[in-house]
């Protein structure tokens, strides 16, 4: 804990990777204290709330903002989002004729990595959930990622997202779950 009574995170990222390679990443993204305020589960699947669908729109946006990604599976949960995002651009190559040919947002240090990406999304969601919906909206500090290393990996992570909402009544983040767990 720091002096301002801030705590530290210790973070989850690994140090030596580069973020802005090609590849597959498996990314969660948590509403600030858990609040289930994305929409709610029904028999027929998730039913997004007016927050939900504005917090969808900005996420099938990521790929006009940033050219060099594409969206793979994705679910929205009352109170978090589940996601796959390839990044397809080798923004990373070292043949200096390919650095010169790529966007210029493209060439500076840490634009088109996995976490300006996410910033990206949370921050255009935010702002847009705000204007519109719940003033005092906002999401968790940082985000959960996993670098997708395989095919049978992606598999499995399209079977985990596509399936998370019937997981739900068994799932941590569930409030109701984490309500009923308070009770003496």
């Amino acid at each position: 804990m720091s002096e301002n009574g801030t705590t530290y995170r210790r973070s989850v990222r690994l140090k030596e990777y580069d973020y802005g390679l090609p590849g597959d990443y498996f990314v969660t993204i948590c509403v600030a204290e858990r609040r289930p305020v994305l929409g709610m589960l029904s028999d027929d699947g998730m039913r997004l709330s007016a927050i939900g669908e504005l917090v969808e729109a900005a996420w099938l946006a990521l790929p006009e903002r940033f050219g060099h990604i594409e969206l793979d599976e994705h679910i929205l949960m009352p109170n978090h989002l589940h996601g796959s995002i390839s990044i397809v651009d080798a923004r990373s190559m070292s043949d200096e004729s390919s650095v010169l040919r790529r966007p210029a947002w493209l060439r500076r240090p840490g634009h088109g990595t996995l976490g300006s990406i996410v910033r990206s999304f949370k921050a255009a969601s935010t702002h847009v959930v705000r204007q519109q919906v719940l003033p005092n909206f906002a999401w968790q500090r940082s985000y959960y990622e996993h670098i997708v290393r395989d095919e049978r990996e992606l598999e499995r992570v399209r079977i985990y997202i596509v399936g998370n909402p019937w997981d739900w009544m068994r799932d941590p983040e569930n409030p109701a779950l984490i309500a009923e767990r308070r009770q003496p």
